[in-house]
Order: structure tokens, then sequence, then C-alpha cells
């Protein structure tokens, strides 16, 4: 379990917003290499480890998740040193107002901050899909200095607990993290069955499943699989009285 705990934290603290999951791939691609035949990758990035079967001409089998999480890309830089960023993926507006933020620049530097209200009536994000971001930097001048520059990542504060009672694990961004968890598991869990299979078994994620399932396309091309699971992660509704019919929390998996 400590391992596994160790897996997840270090999973959860990699950034791999929409369209930057460099970081994350690496990650991956060192945690799947001992294991594996190859690791293969698409156009976009999506990564895959393949164990390879004795059979000739085996049919394939694919296990997928996507690496990318929610957050924002810098599209301004305002006068006052706020800034703001077009928001990529699925957010909920209300979760935004005081979100902690981390802003990481070409170079890797980290800066963390919070989520303010966009407008006077304190909306946490604007028509256009933009946040306001605030680093603690007073000027436009200051912000550049540092060398943040337009289209720089930010996620949300990785964070990761465990509740008082013991009984659960919170995170910041299951979504886009949980299941790349379990990819590294079941690359680990065949390599040490050692068993003999009947197909190419390839597991791995793709990238930017937030912004239009692009790198399931581009992944598919690539993997051309004969049969499919999809990993991902939804909201438990089983705390919502008015939404019965929706129970827990769920995985797809699509054929």
């Amino acid at each position: 379990m400590e391992e596994l705990m160790r897996q997840l934290e270090e999973v959860v603290y990699t950034p791999g917003v929409s369209g930057r999951e460099k970081p994350i791939a690496a990650l991956l691609a060192k945690k799947y290499a001992p294991y594996c035949d190859e690791i293969i990758y698409d156009n976009l990035g999506s990564i895959y480890a393949v164990i390879r079967s004795e059979r000739p001409a085996a049919p394939k089998v694919l296990v997928s998740a996507h690496m990318d999480e929610a957050g924002f890309f810098v599209k301004k830089i305002e006068a006052n040193g706020l800034i703001r960023g077009l928001i990529m993926g699925k957010i909920e507006v209300n979760s935004l107002l005081g979100q902690e933020v981390r802003l990481i620049t070409r170079s890797g530097e980290k800066y963390f901050g919070v989520v303010l209200g966009i407008d006077k009536d304190n909306h946490g994000k604007s028509q256009k899909d933009e946040v306001l971001l605030d680093f603690g930097f007073s000027t436009k001048e200051v912000v550049l200095a540092e060398e943040i520059t337009l289209g720089d990542m930010v996620t949300f504060a990785p964070k990761m607990k465990e509740t008082s009672n013991g009984q659960a694990w919170i995170a910041s961004n299951w979504n886009g993290r949980i299941n790349v968890s379990q990819t590294i598991d079941l690359v680990k869990a065949m390599a040490a069955a050692s068993v003999k299979l009947p197909y190419d078994l390839m597991i791995g994620c793709t990238v930017q499943e937030q912004v239009g399932t692009r790198g399931a396309q581009t992944a598919a091309n690539v993997t051309v699989p004969d049969f499919t699971i999809v990993l991902d992660t939804a909201q438990a509704m089983d705390y919502q009285h008015e939404q019965e019919d929706q129970q827990g929390f769920w995985v797809k998996a699509f054929c």
C-alpha cells in the first residue's frame, strides 16, 4: 500500500494540461520501460507500453486511459500583474473561486497563486472561458522579468491527502491521474505474471482528452486494436440526494 501511495503521489504531482503532457508522458515512459517489450507513441504524444505475444499476426488488445488534466494556459498578462488564463477542459465554474493554482514556465520554474473573481459579480470565468489568476505580481513588467510567457501551463495546485478517518484519499486531479496510475499497475502486473498472451497487449494513455478526445483518434491510428478497454473517471453522484439514479463513481468501457 505504501508503494502504491508513493506512486499515486508522484503521478498526481506531475503536471500535464491538455497540449502540455510531456512531463507526465516522460514519467510514464520511465515507469513502463522495465516491464514491456517496446514503448510506442503517436504523433500527438500518446504513449503505450507493448507486451508482445509469441503468436505470429496476433490480434491486438488496447487498454487506454488519458493523461491530460484540466487546467489553463496563460492567455494575457494584465498591466497590474494579474494573469488571464484560458480554460482547457471541463471545469465546474462553482469550484473555481479561491482555488490554488500552479504556473509552470518553459524553464520549469513554478509559481503558486489563486483564482479571483473575474468581474464585479465574482463570476469564476468569463464568457470567453477565461479566468483571472493572481500570483502576487504587482505589474506586467515584474511578470515578464520572471520569464512567464503566453502559453505557459497553469494547473490546479497538486494536492493529495488522506481523510482523518483513513477511509478515503482526496486529490485535486483524480480525473486524468488515478487511471494513469492504474496503467502502471497493469503493466507491472503483466510482467510479474509471466503469462504467454494470445494477443499483443498495449497499455497506456492518450493526450488531449479534455479538449475533444483528440489523442484517442491519433492513438487508434497507431495501435489499430481489435479490442479496446478505456479507463476514465467521473464524478460520484451518491452524495447528491436529488440525483438518486446516479450512484457512486463509475468507469466507462468501450469496445
